[in-house]
């Protein structure tokens, strides 16, 4: 019996038994692991894509006032010594000659920091919605095309008489394209996608706004042209004065929302996939 290679020895009904159930075991353990590779190396890559989009949207020092600055600071006009105007030079560069009083500019620089710190809650949303979406679609795709082939081959012969191990990597590969397609649906991925990057580029055009009114206070800021300002607006046919280009950042400040959708009833029902009631 020494002489005999394992895989032609005969083993005891028991021994069969849990040789089965230990391949089966590992079959599956390998379909999983390359199911969580997959996505592993689907999220990179898009998360690659994502970042470098993001970082030619925002650079790093406008990145780094959301990682350095604490809420606090910014409303009170300083952080580590350095005054509100300092740290927001790279938002807006022509502030310290903008036609205003210290209060107020203090307040606008403020205001563009509080912005600035509302805008990056939702690139790193949009970073983790994207890399997510990307990962449960390549990993169902590639799991239902397993499952397709398997299908092709168990198909003819029928369940009772094909290789149970065929049989246990169409099961596996379904339950896994299965569950991994569910997940766009039941956490919105797409809508959600598109929702925060909509409030990203929001801020961004509020930031654009507010600097081209600092270096030129004849334009009229971006916010100050909808209609939710146009009626609290006290000098609107005129040149904006700093106490209303602060009043209608507020007012587009106080329209900030963090969007967030769950659909439970898109779960993916098992039962029903596999011909049950």
């Amino acid at each position: 019996m020494a002489d005999v290679p394992i895989w032609q020895r005969e083993w005891p009904p028991v021994a069969k038994q849990i040789r089965t159930v230990v391949c089966h075991i590992a079959i599956v353990a390998i379909l999983v692991g390359l199911a969580f590779g997959t996505q592993r190396s689907a999220i990179q890559f898009s998360s690659e894509r994502v970042s470098s989009a993001l970082n030619d949207l925002v650079p790093q020092e406008r990145k780094r006032i959301c990682d350095e600055l604490p809420a606090a600071g910014s409303e009170q006009g300083t952080s580590g010594g350095a005054s509100a105007i300092e740290i927001a030079k790279p938002l807006l560069p022509n502030l310290s000659a903008y036609p205003a009083s210290d209060a107020e500019k203090q307040r606008i620089a403020a205001q563009a920091l509080k912005v600035q710190r509302l805008q990056c809650p939702h690139m790193k949303l949009v970073d983790m919605y994207v890399r997510n979406y990307y990962g449960a679609v390549l990993v169902s795709m590639v799991f239902g095309g397993i499952a397709a082939i398997m299908l092709f081959l168990v198909g003819p012969k029928g369940w009772s008489t094909s290789s149970q191990y065929l049989v246990n990597v169409l099961v596996t590969s379904g339950a896994i394209a299965a569950f991994f397609a569910a997940f766009p649906a039941v956490f919105q991925q797409p809508s959600m996608v598109v929702a925060h990057k909509a409030q990203v580029m929001r801020y961004e055009a509020l930031l654009d706004g507010m600097a081209s009114h600092t270096a030129s206070p004849g334009l009229a800021p971006a916010a100050c042209t909808g209609e939710g300002f146009r009626a609290m607006c006290r000098a609107c046919d005129k040149s904006f004065v700093p106490a209303d280009f602060i009043a209608c950042t507020d007012v587009a400040l106080s329209t900030a929302d963090i969007p967030f959708a769950l659909d439970p009833k898109s779960l993916p029902d098992y039962q029903k996939a596999w011909g049950g009631k």
